[in-house]
């Protein structure tokens, strides 16, 4: 999550319910039942509010005769890293089905360790894309409509889009599964121990 990407007018962030009761936002989904998750914000400020944490999420994808890898990291405000987290996935037929269900595990997972405001960011245009113009995915439907419900049990959902560089802390521990023979799931405190200094260092410049 680098500051400078944060900052970029392109960048998504969708699905914003702060300040609304459950029973409003529950009325304003079914009323615009075409589309799954409603857009109710477009662009957040560069920083963090204290309360939002923030989570890279990335599935690693070659083929559907394969298992997929599957990670996410979750930061807080300041860029120190709470949670990170890996899986494998049985056979996806294609990358977005696998990213799909990457995000579906880590919403439910940030749902079970009990985080109320996120941000997920993933760099798949497609995915982000999906998420919030679900109407036009109809092929997708079934795992959209989940990722929707699951939406639905946090105070506040945003969805962001940004380069793999930005990324790539997500995409090198969803990498290491199939490279490394790492087919247990795991959910850890902190960060990786092999990706300190790039966690130490990425910490930095959002502080900065």
């Amino acid at each position: 999550m680098a500051a400078t990407e944060s900052s970029n007018p392109n960048t998504v962030k969708e699905i914003f319910k702060d300040g609304m009761q459950h029973q409003d936002w529950l009325s304003l989904v079914a009323v615009h039942s075409d589309c799954l998750l409603l857009y109710v914000s477009s662009y957040f400020g560069a920083r963090l509010r204290s309360n939002e944490k923030y989570c890279n999420i990335h599935a690693n994808w070659r083929n559907a005769k394969l298992h997929s890898g599957g990670a996410f990291i979750i930061r807080d405000s300041s860029g120190n890293v709470l949670h990170h987290a890996r899986d494998a996935f049985t056979f996806s037929p294609n990358r977005l089905t696998s990213e799909l269900r990457c995000m579906e595990w880590a919403l439910q997972s940030m749902q079970d360790l009990g985080y109320k405001e996120i941000i997920i960011a993933s760099d798949l245009h497609d995915l982000i894309t999906a998420v919030t113009k679900s109407t036009e995915w109809p092929r997708f439907r079934l795992l959209l409509h989940r990722i929707s419900n699951l939406c639905l049990q946090f105070e506040a959902v945003a969805f962001e889009t940004e380069s793999s560089l930005s990324n790539s802390i997500a995409r090198k521990i969803a990498k290491s599964i199939l490279r490394d023979g790492r087919f247990q799931s795991y959910l850890a405190l902190g960060g990786p121990a092999w990706l300190h200094q790039q966690i130490f260092r990425e910490a930095a410049l959002i502080r900065s």
